[in-house]
């Protein structure tokens, strides 16, 4: 669970629940993709596994390690799959672009480039208004 003051992006619960769930931390066997960036995850490299039963279907997730520390820290208590950036992008855009620098410490190096690189875009879009 993320200690994040970033808790309101939480706001939602669209009442799915999701059985047998698991995420564990994998080494990649083959050549896969972030379910959240479509980056490719290189054979060997450490990637979040997510598996379970959602809608009574089996489904597996793998997600890159940086997208995996935007879900922990700005979605720690609960995120759509494959809508991490963008849910994350709306509360930018929410939040004038004031995101606390808690949220931001427990990023990997790369996801906080990203991160920051979208707080900047909204604070242009708001110079530009």
């Amino acid at each position: 669970m993320s200690s994040c003051s970033c808790a309101d992006v939480c706001g939602w619960d669209d009442g799915e629940a999701v059985a047998c769930y698991r995420r564990r931390v994998v080494k990649a066997r083959m050549l896969c993709r972030c379910y959240e960036c479509a980056a490719p995850i290189a054979r060997g490299d450490m990637h979040q596994c997510e598996t379970g039963v959602s809608d009574g279907r089996w489904f597996t997730t793998r997600t890159c390690l940086d997208c995996a520390s935007v879900q922990e820290s700005f979605f720690g208590c609960g995120w759509v799959s494959g809508g991490v950036w963008e849910d994350l992008r709306e509360h930018i855009e929410a939040t004038n672009g004031e995101i606390s620098s808690a949220c931001l410490v427990s990023l990997t190096p790369a996801a906080r480039v990203r991160v920051c690189e979208l707080i900047e875009e909204e604070w242009e879009r708001q110079e530009r208004c």
